[in-house]
């Protein structure tokens, strides 16, 4: 690295650091903006810290690799994990190994200094750097499971022949549809729409959290952060509780991407003493959808936690990653040998959804 400077991040540095992101991959970071979501990420993340490494030449930088710290479930105890997101290279500079010597160096740092992990999504393009030479290793597929809605709109998206979409595409909803069963609501069980989440949240999360081995910290503070301060976005949560005591929530978005109209359950957390409240929630999400006349519906779902079965109930497939539209791998590392790497590797162990990534 001759000729170039690596050190960490220092106040000022984000003017560059957003200018080289919208450079790289020619968009804001947010959707109409950079520094409002570059401040939300980094300065007002929950766990308070930045943890940035820069790469400069004639005190430009033309490289970062950055994570941000997450506060996450491991085994029985919450640890400071980080989630690696924001690679960038400058055009001039890719294929001088900028991106690898920068990971390195972070990840010196934050083992030293309390975060045992990182993991991530990472894509086509830094897959290979990250498995050959950052020493991460991939846990499993990104278990994605969607539930076509429109099948007119999805054979057209293939066919392009309007009129045979059409008809064809009635013909495979009813075949589709046709044994599936509402679930009628009880009485004393409500489904509302929420702009915060409370403190009863802390208590939901310490109910459902046994369950989960490894898991993001699903208190009211990070899904405050998360879902409603998050600048630019707009997610529509809805709470399910009985006779006033809340039992669950659902997180919903809808995308328009590669043409269609795609429904997004971003998270569902509800208590453990009734299956009945999570079916009840993935159902209201399905009619939340088609009434926007959305296209499918997605969501990351771990085969081995509960909520599989009442995807199950309701036709969502897995989507194979050949089908994928974009690849998308899920992997992590070791920064210190505080855990065993068994029980990291092991993909039954991970509760992931939609919103624990980086991409929604």
């Amino acid at each position: 690295m001759e000729n170039y400077i690596i050190r960490k991040f220092e106040s000022g540095d984000e003017k560059q650091i957003i200018r080289l992101f919208e450079e790289v991959y020619g968009k804001h970071m947010g959707k109409t903006e950079s520094i409002k979501h570059w401040n939300w990420e980094y300065k007002l993340n929950p766990n308070k810290r930045i943890e940035i490494f820069l790469a400069f030449h004639n005190d430009k930088i033309i490289g970062q690799y950055a994570v941000i710290p997450v506060k996450m479930k491991i085994g029985n105890k919450d640890y400071i994990t980080s989630l690696s997101l924001d690679t960038m290279t400058h055009k001039d500079y890719i294929g001088k190994s900028i991106f690898p010597t920068l990971a390195k160096k972070l990840y010196i740092d934050i083992g030293k200094n309390g975060i045992p992990i990182t993991y991530g999504f990472p894509n086509t393009l830094s897959y290979h750097t990250f498995m050959n030479k950052l020493d991460w290793f991939e846990i499993s597929d990104v278990p994605i499971y969607i539930r076509p809605l429109n099948f007119a709109s999805l054979v057209d998206h293939y066919l392009k022949i309007k009129f045979l979409s059409k008809i064809l595409g009635i013909f495979i909803d009813f075949f589709f549809n046709f044994t599936l069963k509402k679930k009628k609501i009880e009485k004393n069980l409500k489904i509302k729409k929420i702009n915060e989440f409370g403190k009863e949240f802390d208590d939901l999360w310490k109910l459902t959290k046994k369950e989960m081995p490894i898991c993001i910290v699903r208190d009211s503070k990070y899904l405050n952060w998360r879902y409603f301060e998050k600048p630019e976005e707009k997610y529509d949560v809805f709470a399910i509780r009985k006779d006033a005591k809340l039992k669950g929530y659902i997180i919903l978005k809808i995308e328009e991407r590669y043409d269609l109209k795609i429904g997004l359950i971003l998270d569902i957390l509800t208590n453990c003493s009734n299956m009945n409240y999570q079916d009840y929630l993935i159902n209201y999400a399905i009619s939340y959808f088609n009434k926007r006349k959305v296209d499918i519906i997605s969501i990351i779902m771990n085969p081995n936690f509960r909520y599989y079965k009442s995807l199950k109930k309701q036709k969502f497939l897995k989507l194979l990653r050949r089908f994928l539209p974009e690849a998308i791998y899920f992997g992590a590392r070791l920064n210190n040998s505080k855990f065993y790497i068994q029980f990291i590797k092991n993909p039954i162990n991970w509760y992931i959804t939609w919103g624990d990534t980086d991409v929604v």
